[in-house]
């Protein structure tokens, strides 16, 4: 297993957290999450969980390595099916 950090560096971090979402550890997983309580520059999303995983996904169909690591690096299981939100299909 590889190490967040090896990846994933305060310069992402910053910016993802402009955005209002970041990578959170949850039991050992690493997902894409909105900002629970952003702090002042910091940016927030209505939707939550859904709209940050939104954003990152329409972000690296658009080219975005930023956004394309952090869906590389979230732990969804493999075997789940693929989330394509709904906007990005119109």
């Amino acid at each position: 297993m590889f190490e967040m950090g090896d990846y994933w560096n305060r310069v992402c971090d910053a910016q993802s957290k402009k955005e209002g979402w970041a990578l959170f550890d949850a039991d050992g997983v690493l997902h894409i999450q909105a900002l629970d309580d952003p702090e002042p520059g910091q940016g927030w999303l209505e939707g939550r969980d859904n709209a940050a995983y939104s954003l990152c996904f329409k972000k690296a169909l658009g080219g975005s390595k930023l956004h394309a690591l952090a869906l590389f690096l979230d732990g969804r299981p493999a075997d789940e099916p693929v989330f394509i939100p709904a906007e990005v299909m119109k």
